[in-house]
């Protein structure tokens, strides 16, 4: 069925890879999130560590944010027009596939949200140093910190929902 689309032989394993490093980046933003919460009190003594996790956070979006648009056609075949939006397909699901739809598509825009501020927090993070440039930013990069690990989880359970009603290599 639709073999004819890029990487459709080997989605399941593709899938199987984007679910793993998407672990890793949900960790990894966890950990880079609960690193800034001292920043709130402008206390950056872990400015080290949050740098680390910043770096890897920044490389594991970039990673998973390239795996998901590699399989995204297949997804877009094989699950979203063949099963999420035809109701004769999903009946009688087909209210609850439609929404599990929509959500998916509120995840691709939080997580290219998420893609860019984790990009410009490494950056950030990257070139300030407290001791010399100040302290009084770090309320906002523990603010930008959190919302990127909240990105990372919404698309996580939201990705996680959607593959438990049709994985791509179904």
């Amino acid at each position: 069925m639709h073999d004819d689309v890029l990487l459709a032989d080997s989605a399941r394993w593709w899938l199987v890879a984007h679910a793993i490093v998407g672990g890793a980046l949900v960790g990894a933003a966890t950990h880079m999130a609960v690193w800034t919460r001292s920043y709130w009190r402008r206390d950056t003594a872990r400015h080290r560590g949050v740098r680390r996790f910043a770096v890897l956070t920044a490389a594991l979006f970039a990673l998973n944010f390239a795996i998901g648009l590699a399989i995204y056609p297949v997804y877009k075949v094989r699950v979203r027009v063949a099963y999420l939006d035809d109701p004769g397909a999903a009946l009688p699901l087909y209210e609850t596939t439609s929404r599990v739809a929509r959500w998916f598509d509120v995840k691709e825009h939080a997580i290219a949200i998420g893609f860019a501020v984790a990009v410009a927090l490494a950056a950030i993070v990257l070139a300030w140093r407290p001791s010399r440039d100040g302290r009084d930013i770090a309320p906002a990069v523990a603010g930008l910190a959190w919302l990127v690990c909240a990105a990372t989880w919404f698309a996580a359970i939201v990705g996680l929902v959607t593959t438990s009603y049709r994985a791509i290599g179904s």
